[in-house]
């Protein structure tokens, strides 16, 4: 199975990826790939209360700043895996030391579609930040598009599609399968 959940900034969405993923399991562990490449005491603090959630050992932790191609030979058939989150995964991979690369959603696009063809099941949490009506420079611009593209590019290939906003949840795409999981976890 192939699940996307989709949110805003503390919308609840990595809660609810990993609640999926503990009722999707197809083993004893879920391989959590973590895409946050800590800079700061914020993203400390984030990283902590993401293993607190996590702490009972149902999760293997992986780390994948950039690059996922290089972590599929850790997936297996039979694993169920939590990607989090394509957004960060894309600003790591976008913004580098060497300036800002473009079309970068295509290459993590490839790399996701084909680390959900070597597992059982994928959850996949990714931002939603196209809803608002500020104007912004180029820069900017051209990271929301990327994020835009490349949520479209998942989306297409993915089974179910759960909009997270504030624990109220909206599916897109896969009705009955999505309310069934939704419906064990509230």
């Amino acid at each position: 199975m192939k699940i996307a959940v989709i949110g805003g900034t503390r919308s609840g969405k990595s809660f609810l990826g990993e609640e999926i993923c503990k009722r999707i399991k197809t083993s004893n562990k879920i391989k959590y790939i973590a895409t946050m490449e800590p800079h700061c005491d914020e993203d400390l603090k984030r990283i902590e209360g993401h293993l607190e959630r996590r702490k009972d050992n149902t999760f293997i932790t992986l780390e994948a700043f950039r690059d996922l191609d290089k972590i599929i030979n850790k997936i297996n058939k039979l694993d169920t895996i939590l990607l989090d989150s394509v957004t960060t995964l894309l600003n790591n991979e976008m913004f580098t030391k060497d300036g800002v690369k473009k079309y970068t959603y295509k290459k993590i696009a490839k790399n996701i579609i084909d680390l959900s063809n070597e597992c059982k099941n994928i959850v996949v949490v990714t931002d939603y930040i196209f809803s608002d009506s500020i104007l912004y420079d180029d820069f900017t611009n051209e990271y929301r598009k990327e994020l835009a593209y490349l949520n479209r590019l998942i989306v297409k290939d993915f089974d179910i599609v759960i909009e997270c906003n504030y624990n109220n949840f909206e599916i897109h795409k896969g009705n009955l399968e999505g309310r069934k999981i939704i419906n064990e976890i509230y």
